[in-house]
């Protein structure tokens, strides 16, 4: 069967097997078309020669096969991981790429959008499934792998059946560290495996759940009494509500008293997210293993609340990150001077402050009481920049434009994200360049829906001469959403920057004549081959420009 000699004593000793087992199957073909001749010459009983050959047909023929087919399949695989240049990669790289194609989706969503969680869990779980698939070697690393199966979901639209390599894998890795994603539109959904796995939970998000069923999943964390500790430090909870994205003041607990387990529970926290959702700050005190607080999109009635919610914060004295996105506040009777003296927040450690969509009531109040050793500040503006919240019914009251630049002035600012639906009737071009003015030096600036016209060129355009030193000069522009209307004006506001425009950013462009075609044009063409002649960094995108505040942090560490 083997005619070529080898050195090597593996595959030597495996072809002289195969060599004896031919031989062995040889003489047993032999005996076997004779058996029937020689036992009648030895007087065997018929039914006793049938009893044995049914035996031999149902045990040793059937082993025989079994193994020739296991023998078969074994050398097929071992011939593919041999010519296969993937196969020879250590169990830890292929791990390391496996855990890429797994979180991809997941490293793709914004976390407040509903379908998008929902698409992300259900892209983790199909690329596992297509890995295990592939070839033996690959399923047997993926579900060796438990930091692949880290993902728990609970949604009525993601069912884990009875069976799945899950409840095998969380059987087998006592220690593997979770991360729970909820999204659940009724309570009838099953949360069974959270009691027994609890400790396990490193990080637990909640999007768009109804809040009875938000305190029954932290009722499994806060009432927990078992022998291990809870390994939950990140903790995101967004709240599901049919008003899109205006703020709303929906608590999770009714009272105080109810609301001390979840007190205790924030003690551990290294992250906390909320939106949409509120919580008793009077009674929150963290530790200073909080790192990074987000809130967005809340009520919280008037701006001698925001002392509270500061109170709270404050006491995270290693808090690095900090996000206020689309606060609401409404301007009381005390005076200026006090709130900021009842509000005053030292927080030592912040470097990154992202102040976003607030009115200029509560970004006032905000701006004149945060304060640090030294940190990197980022303002969204939108029109509410330019007005006051009052309770009804005097509702509305617009701001004076040198108050904002008298507030601003002062303040140095790294990043201004100017994002609303339309930017003409929140800022106009005199406006933008005023803020623009106040706040030089700038180092990014972000514009989404702006149609970039002769006007808006002029108002981001760095004039030449004297006059450069109070000018904004940008090192970083990104544009969204946005329409060309004056090409030539563009190309003079990007070289007006031209000694300090690192990186431009255009995505998502709007053409001005959708109705005849998307492609295009020939000076869209033009001006694309212009910018990447002259910005280092020019990128050119198409995707959704999603804000990443409330992403899930999957990863270690």
């Amino acid at each position: 069967m083997f005619n070529a000699t080898n050195p090597y004593p593996a595959i030597q000793q495996w072809e002289e097997a195969g060599v004896s087992l031919l031989s062995a199957l040889e003489k047993y073909s032999k005996v076997c078309t004779t058996l029937g001749e020689e036992s009648r010459v030895d007087a065997v009983p018929p039914t006793f020669l049938a009893t044995r050959i049914e035996h031999a047909l149902d045990s040793l023929h059937t082993t025989i096969g079994s193994q020739l087919a296991q023998a078969q399949s074994i050398l097929a695989q071992t011939r593919n991981l041999a010519v296969a240049p993937l196969h020879s990669f250590p169990e830890e790289v292929l791990s390391g790429i496996f855990a890429h194609v797994v979180f991809a989706p997941l490293d793709q969503f914004p976390g407040s959008d509903t379908s998008s969680i929902k698409m992300g869990v259900i892209g983790a779980y199909r690329a596992l499934h297509v890995l295990l698939g592939v070839c033996t070697l690959w399923r047997n690393v993926a579900i060796n792998r438990g930091t692949l199966w880290s993902i728990i979901p609970l949604s009525e639209k993601i069912k884990i059946p009875r069976g799945h390599p899950l409840h095998r894998v969380l059987h087998e890795s006592k220690g593997l560290a979770l991360n729970l994603i909820a999204n659940m539109c009724s309570n009838k959904t099953d949360i069974s495996l959270l009691p027994t796995h609890v400790a396990q939970f490193r990080t637990v998000s909640i999007a768009h759940t109804p809040l009875s069923m938000v305190r029954t999943i932290l009722a499994v964390f806060t009432d927990w009494c078992g022998p291990d500790p809870l390994c939950l430090t990140r903790l995101s909870l967004h709240h599901h509500e049919p008003c899109g994205g205006a703020p709303v003041g929906d608590y999770i607990y009714q009272s105080v008293l109810e609301q001390q387990p979840f007190n205790r529970l924030a003690k551990n926290l290294t992250l906390l997210q909320m939106s949409k959702t509120l919580v008793h700050w009077e009674t929150v005190s963290f530790s200073d293993r909080l790192t990074s607080f987000h809130l967005r999109d809340v009520k919280l009635g008037f701006d001698s609340n925001l002392s509270t919610l500061l109170g709270a914060i404050s006491s995270a004295t290693q808090l690095r990150e900090l996000k206020l996105v689309n606060l609401e506040t409404c301007q009381d009777s005390s005076p200026l001077p006090s709130l900021v003296e009842r509000s005053r927040t030292w927080l030592p450690a912040l470097e990154s402050l992202y102040l976003g969509n607030l009115y200029f009531n509560t970004l006032r109040l905000l701006l004149l009481s945060i304060r640090s050793r030294s940190h990197r500040l980022t303002l969204g503006f939108s029109a509410k920049l330019l007005q006051i919240h009052h309770l009804r019914p005097l509702g509305i009251e617009d701001v004076q434009f040198n108050e904002v630049s008298e507030l601003l002035r002062p303040i140095s600012v790294h990043t201004v994200w100017i994002d609303s639906c339309t930017l003409e009737p929140s800022f106009s071009a005199a406006e933008l360049k005023g803020l623009l003015d106040v706040l030089s030096p700038l180092v990014t600036l972000r514009l989404t829906a702006i149609l970039l016209g002769t006007d808006y060129c002029m108002a981001l355009e760095r004039p030449p001469g004297e006059h450069q030193s109070t000018a904004p000069s940008f090192v970083n522009l990104q544009l969204f959403y946005f329409r060309l209307g004056d090409i030539d004006a563009l190309k003079r506001m990007v070289h007006s920057h031209s000694g300090s425009l690192q990186r431009l950013v255009m995505a998502n462009l709007v053409r001005r004549y959708m109705d005849k075609t998307h492609e295009e044009s020939m000076e869209e063409i033009e001006l694309e081959d212009w910018l990447r002649e002259r910005i280092p960094g020019y990128i050119k995108e198409n995707g959704d420009d999603h804000d990443l505040d409330c992403q899930l942090f999957l990863r270690d560490e």
